[in-house]
């Protein structure tokens, strides 16, 4: 949000180039405390704003394969549709300003945790004299079938590639948005908590730039210490 607020509103900023009835279009994933004063501030210069949150990541932007949530007017939604179409498999309108960017956060939230337990229950059975391969063939002909099962472990860490394209210090920054999303909503949340530590924990450690999808890597370790 930071960066959106410098490229809006800085020096040289999109808002003072911006002609009347423009749309900006934020697909961040940021802070909706801070959309939606974006949003007033456009608003008074005659553009306006919407918060499209995606997900996807760098394989579904290439195929335009994104999933995009959409805060902000209805009718400059259906005004950007054709756009959005073209760049995505789904646009939803999902609310007025800063909802897109509260949908991401709390999609990132059970995705990531998902992945974290998915980690923790193969480096478990690893311990436990199991294959990873046969671990995951057994989850997605079960119940415990994901994203992370179906697609991250095969593809980004099975393969050895580890190159989902985000960063430890990117999924850190989503996770630590959620915690505050939970604390001005005095809303206690004890499954984001744990998760969020795996990142900080390879933040910590100096590995902020690298691929996270490296947390395999690291949990057989923390978890036995």
């Amino acid at each position: 949000s930071a960066a959106v607020q410098r490229v809006l509103f800085g020096k040289n900023g999109v808002a003072r180039a911006a002609t009347t009835g423009s749309v900006v279009v934020d697909m961040t994933t940021g802070d909706p405390q801070r959309s939606r004063p974006f949003a007033d501030r456009l608003a008074k210069r005659g553009v306006a704003y919407l918060d499209s949150a995606m997900t996807g990541g760098a394989t579904g932007a290439r195929n335009r394969q994104l999933l995009l949530m959409v805060g902000g007017d209805r009718g400059v939604y259906e005004r950007c549709l054709p756009v959005f179409q073209r760049i995505s498999k789904r646009a939803m309108h999902v609310g007025p300003v800063g909802s897109g960017h509260v949908m991401k956060l709390i999609h990132n939230h059970v995705s990531h945790a998902v992945f974290a337990a998915t980690c923790e229950g193969i480096a478990l059975g690893q311990r436990l004299g199991l294959s990873p391969r046969d671990m995951l063939e057994v989850f997605n002909e079960g119940n415990a079938r994901s994203y992370a099962s179906e697609v991250r472990f095969p593809k980004f860490i099975l393969s050895g590639a580890y190159d989902s394209g985000a960063t430890f210090n990117i999924v850190c920054k989503d996770m630590s948005l959620v915690r505050t999303l939970g604390r001005r909503s005095r809303f206690r949340l004890p499954i984001n908590e744990c998760t969020y530590r795996y990142w900080k924990h390879a933040v910590d450690i100096g590995m902020g730039q690298e691929d996270w999808s490296k947390i395999v890597l690291l949990l057989k370790d923390y978890l036995e210490k």
